[in-house]
């Protein structure tokens, strides 16, 4: 099984993945025709991350307060910014669906031995690297 998630946020869902979405409605997302997300994971896709979007209702106002650039204002300690890549390895590789959402959101798949996760903020501009496994499948680049 995947430990990795990847939350997809769109205005408007103004752009629409090549792959079907799945209807995932929990009894705590409200009573709005649209509170639901959309799943790109297949039934069955265990060892793939869980891929979702949420209904832009969720993430509007946030993109109100802070404008399209919100990250611009985001500081980390460490200096990094903006994320600029995201490579998930997986194991037995990535359906369809998946693999449409990673065309559009700029993600890529990797057939992998062990799930793991690659982010890399800035470019790599600093040329630092933390390495979290064993404990967690993450590296961070920044």
């Amino acid at each position: 099984m995947s430990p990795v998630g990847i939350g997809l946020r769109d205005l408007e869902y103004a752009r629409t993945p090549p792959g079907e979405p799945a209807v995932y409605k929990a009894d705590w997302m409200g009573e709005e025709p649209e509170d639901y997300l959309e799943v790109f994971t297949p039934e069955g896709g265990y060892a793939e991350p869980w891929v979702f979007r949420m209904p832009p209702g969720w993430t509007r106002p946030a993109r109100g307060s802070w404008g399209p650039r919100s990250s611009a204002f985001l500081e980390h300690p460490n200096g990094a910014r903006v994320l600029t890549g995201a490579t998930f390895h997986v194991v037995g590789g990535v359906s369809a669906s998946v693999g449409s959402v990673g065309s559009v959101a700029n993600f890529r798949f990797v057939e992998g031995d062990a799930p793991l996760i690659e982010l890399t903020f800035d470019g790599h501009a600093q040329g630092e690297t933390l390495d979290f496994r064993p404990e967690s499948p993450v590296v961070i680049r920044y």
